[in-house]
């Protein structure tokens, strides 16, 4: 599944910034999800053209170990260049449990972005929603900052303006007339045509 999720990643990252979220079914602790930098281990080794990782702690309040899930998520973000938004996003700094079951509660379900995202501030907040008894996942959610310019070009027809009002003369008004007169008698002749049809004059 991650070596599927790394190639769309790559693929994607093509038009722009990266972002999922849901069920990974990892564990994951505090371990960090970016490279450290060895500078103090081999300050003479320095290579100017390596961008370092830029990377904040993160909490949890699950603390179980990381499994293999866990580990293949971590690898991903430091493959792919992505951040884990839980435990280190306003909203939840704490980490929040996602997973309440009977058993116990656990951080499975994580919301996951492109490191330049937290680097610009567009992430505005990841909530992990409250316990309801739909589901033993609690939903969570991430809303970002955007700035939209509308660049389309639309055409304006010209239109004519209308009159302000109709304008009469005499002779308007008697081809008004005559033709509300030429109408009246078309309808008389329709209606009184069927009754008289048949009618016919005796004399006696």
């Amino acid at each position: 599944m991650y070596s599927k999720l790394l190639c769309n990643i790559e693929n994607y990252s093509q038009y722009g910034e990266v972002l999922i979220q849901g069920d990974f079914n990892a564990y994951t602790s505090t371990t960090p999800d970016f490279v450290y930098s060895d500078e103090s281990i081999y300050p003479h080794a320095e290579d100017d053209s390596y961008i370092y990782d830029i990377g904040t702690p993160r909490n949890n309040l699950d603390h179980k170990r990381p499994n293999k899930s866990g580990k293949l998520l971590i690898e991903l973000c430091k493959e792919a260049g992505l951040r884990i938004l839980n435990g280190r996003t306003i909203g939840d700094l704490l980490g929040k449990y996602t997973c309440i079951k009977y058993n116990g509660s656990s951080v499975v379900d994580y919301a996951v972005a492109s490191a330049n995202l937290l680097h610009v501030y567009a992430i505005n907040s990841f909530t992990v929603h409250d316990f309801t008894t739909l589901s033993d996942h609690c939903a969570i959610s991430c809303s970002l900052l955007t700035s939209f310019y509308d660049n389309t070009k639309t055409q304006q027809a010209y239109l004519k303006p209308l009159p302000g009002k109709f304008l009469w003369d005499s002779e308007a008004i008697n081809r008004y007339s005559t033709l509300i007169m030429l109408i009246i008698h078309v309808i008389q002749d329709k209606i009184l045509e069927p009754k008289f049809k048949n009618f016919s004059v005796q004399n006696t």
